[in-house]
């Protein structure tokens, strides 16, 4: 999505994380620009952790076969 973005003229970036995005967003972002961040309610949930500072919920089951937990 970022790629297609930039082929636009439009700055954009892509990151690995939830909280890594929102990190560089508020970085980029001046005093007087807005952070919004959109997507499912799982992206809102994560960004919600990242501002207040709570430990993220993992759900095992979610994760790629070869990095569950046995």
């Amino acid at each position: 999505l970022a790629s297609h973005f930039r082929e636009l003229g439009v700055e954009a970036a892509a990151m690995p994380t939830t909280a890594d995005a929102l990190s560089t967003a508020l970085n980029m972002a001046g005093p007087r620009d807005l952070v919004l961040g959109t997507g499912s309610l799982f992206l809102a949930a994560e960004m919600r952790e990242a501002v207040l500072g709570i430990e993220p919920e993992l759900y095992p089951d979610l994760l790629p076969a070869d990095l569950r937990p046995p």
